[in-house]
This record gives structure tokens, sequence and C-alpha cells, in this order.
């Protein structure tokens, strides 16, 4: 089996995993929470990122100490030794991608075809065909695309925020949301944080690339927190400026709540945010291929699946077998599968994954830098998460 090689520095780990995070969920999301929460959502996000950042810690501390593909599925060996546990983590999280993808690729595809009447399965094969040609060409190169989107992601929501901050009365508006966000209760705050839990989503992406990363011991950290930090400061200066615009039950009502606010706050007569947020669902597959394929290569260096899987192009230093075989089965799923379904169970199975490296963390207390406090507060908050989200489905 080949090895991969180490390229990334941490600055450029830390945008792809911001990268990773934002996605096109803010761009959504951010309406339905302010449904449930009202003003509230600002404090929604900001606990949602709390929750996640509990998360990122446990993951961090395990990937500075072990920076390994099939991240999960190793930390699992190291603390349990329970080889069935770690490929069950393992295969859970490519099929949590795989399914994503799918999602992913037919929000892009029907975003597409409002601009060009085309299949939608064009689309979606164009755009796997080119993302695959990218992912096996190298991960320096695969993350410098990703990164120069995510830039794009974040100057989308930067244009909103300075917009917003430029229209009549921004202030006195502005003002009134924090005020009466407040007043809000601990429930309908907390119920939306449930929904703004997910756009945070992204980060455990990140430790299945440390293998590639110069330096895991400093760098892995360093970039996890900042992808994390960045995102809970950007979504909250989001909420304020969109609520600031839109009122919370009106932003609720919208499909593409922030390209609303970027229509009633430019006079500019092209679908920019629309435009980005198309982007940034590029930006999830792409991140969802590379997360998928070092997965794979390292369960097979594992020896939990064949070797076949942990093929590494000797030019190019990429898992290629995977690669190739994630983006025939991701265009076999977005084409085919009852994708909704498998969504919402997909999310179940990555709070479930959350639970187990918290677990990890906790039995490999003496040997990884992490006061246990965190990750048993993450593990208790991750496991509330869980029983809310089988709560409703009752």
């Amino acid at each position: 089996m080949g090895k991969l090689k180490r390229t990334i520095g941490w600055k450029t780990y830390g945008l792809f995993g911001l990268g990773n995070i934002i996605g096109a969920g803010i761009y959504v999301l951010i309406g339905e929470v302010a449904g449930e929460a009202g003003n509230g959502a600002i404090w929604s996000f900001a606990v949602a990122g709390l929750v996640a950042g509990f998360t990122v810690l446990s993951y961090s501390a395990l990937a500075t100490k072990f920076p390994l593909s099939a991240a999960e599925a190793v930390f699992v060996l190291k603390s349990f030794s329970n080889r069935s546990l770690a490929l069950l983590v393992g295969l859970t999280l490519v099929f949590a991608g795989i399914v994503s993808s799918g999602v992913l690729l037919n929000g892009f595809a029907n975003y597409f075809s409002e601009l060009i009447d085309l299949p939608k399965a064009i689309f979606i094969v164009s755009a796997l065909v080119i993302l695959a040609a990218i992912a096996i060409k190298g991960i320096k190169e695969t993350a410098e695309f990703a990164v120069a989107i995510t830039i794009l992601e974040v100057l989308g929501l930067a244009i909103i925020i300075v917009l917003s901050y430029m229209s009549p009365d921004f202030v006195s508006h502005a003002n009134q949301v924090i005020t009466s966000s407040l007043e809000i209760g601990a429930l309908p705050i907390l119920f939306g944080s449930f929904l703004a839990f997910y756009a945070f989503i992204g980060f455990e992406d990140m430790v299945n690339v440390a293998e590639e990363v110069k330096n895991p011991t400093k760098n892995v950290k360093r970039g996890m927190l900042l992808a994390m930090v960045s995102a809970i400061v950007l979504y909250m200066f989001v909420a304020v400026a969109a609520l600031s615009v839109i009122p919370a039950g009106q932003l609720a009502g919208y499909d593409a709540p922030l390209a609303a606010v970027f229509e009633r706050t430019s006079n500019i007569d092209f679908p920019l945010i629309t435009v980005i947020g198309l982007f940034a669902i590029v930006n999830g597959i792409i991140a969802q291929i590379i997360m998928c394929s070092r997965v794979l290569y390292g369960l097979s260096r594992e020896k939990l699946i064949p070797s076949w899987f942990g093929k590494v192009s000797p030019k190019t230093k990429t898992p290629i077998n995977s690669t190739i075989l994630i983006c025939t089965v991701m265009l076999i799923g977005a084409l085919s599968l009852p994708l909704v379904t498998l969504a919402s169970l997909t999310s179940l199975g990555l709070l479930f994954i959350f639970s187990v490296v918290h677990a990890s963390c906790l039995k490999l207390r003496k040997k990884v830098d992490i006061n246990p406090v965190f990750p048993t507060i993450g593990l208790a908050l991750n496991i509330g998460i869980i029983l809310v989200q089988i709560f409703q489905y009752f």
C-alpha cells in the first residue's frame, strides 16, 4: 500500500474545513432557524456552535495524537480495540458522505436547470466527472480548489453583512433584534439550535485528511479551531444582518433566505448569492469525495477491508481506486436513491459517530491533551440531540 503525502499547511487546512462547515447550510438553514427561534436565532447559532465546539475539541485532540485517514475508525481501534465497531463507524461515515453528496448533487442540478434547460442527469454526471478528476489530481490541488470556493462563500456572507449594514435604519433595527432576542425563551432557542447544529456539520471531514497535513501535532488542532471559531462568528453576524432586514416570520418563508436579503438590500440585477450558493454546493460535494475515499483508504490500511481500496497512485499520491469507486456510487445514488429518508437517518448516524468519538477521547484521556470535562459534556450534549431527533419520529 502506498503512502499519502503531507502537503497541507494549517491555514489551508483551516480554510478547507471552514468551507466544509459553511457549505450550503447557512444559505438555507437560517430561515428555518428563524422560524423556530424568531430573533433568538442569533443565540441558536451560538448554542449550536458551542455544542459542535465540544466535538471539535475531542476530534482535534485525538487527530493530533493519531493523524490518520479513517480517523474515527482508528480512534475506536486505539481506545476500544473493537474491529467490528471500527468498521461500522467507518462505513457509516462513507454512507453519510454518499447520501450527503446525492442530496447536494440533486440540489446542484435543480439550481442549474433553472439557468439552462437540460435534463438534471447531465448536470449530475458532468459535475461528478469534473470533481472526480480534481480529487484524483492531488490533495494539494483539491485543497486549493476548496479554499478558493471557501473564500467565495465567505465573501458572499460578508456581502450580506455589509449590504445589510448599509441599509436604512440598520442600527436601530439591529438594536431591536438584539434586544428582543434576549427576551426569547430558552426552549425556542434550543429548538432552533437543533436545526442550526447541521449548519456546523462538516468539521468531522477534516480529520480524514489529517494524514496529509504538515506537522499535524501542531497544525491539526490550530486548523480545526480556526474553522469552528470563524464559522460561529460569521453565522452570528449573518443572523443579525438578515433579521435586521427581514423580520423572522417572513425570513422563515423563503426557500433561499439570504438571496432574499440580498435582493432587498442591493440594486444588482444578478442572482449573485444564488451563484455563490452553487459554488458552496460544489465545495460540499468535493469535501465528501475526499472524506469518503480517505476513509476507505484508512480502513484498508487497518486491514478492515481489502487492500484494493488502499491503492495509491504513484504519481498523484491519492487513493485512486477508492476515489473512482466512491464517485461511481455517488452517481448511482444521486440518480436513483430516495435521498430524503436516507439523509435524515444519516444525521442520526453522524451524531452516533460523534458520541463514539467523545467516548474514545474519554477512554484515551491519559494519552491525549484534553481536559476530560470537555468530552464528557460533548457526549452528554450529543446524546441529548440524538434523543430529541428520535423523539421527533414518534
